[in-house]
């Protein structure tokens, strides 16, 4: 499962008290991934570790002072 079907669980989640209240109910990630496929949403425990992952990458840079691509000094 790609970032972008993460977030349509959000938006799912968003809409449907039941679901965020079934997926705010799970102990475990085992539970919410299998919350989630009850639900139709297809996701693993890899593709969890991957959006944390990717998650934090994307706060470090937000929060570093590097918010501009490198460029070359040399002409």
């Amino acid at each position: 499962m790609s970032r972008n079907a993460l977030q349509r669980l959000v938006n799912a989640c968003e809409r449907s008290p039941s679901l965020r209240q079934s997926l705010k109910a799970c102990s475990s990630s085992e539970e919410w991934i299998e919350v989630a496929r009850n639900h139709g949403f297809l996701i693993t425990a890899k593709d969890l570790e991957s959006d944390d992952k990717e998650s934090q990458l994307s706060h470090w840079f937000e929060q570093s002072r590097i918010s501009q691509p490198f460029r070359s000094t040399h002409r």
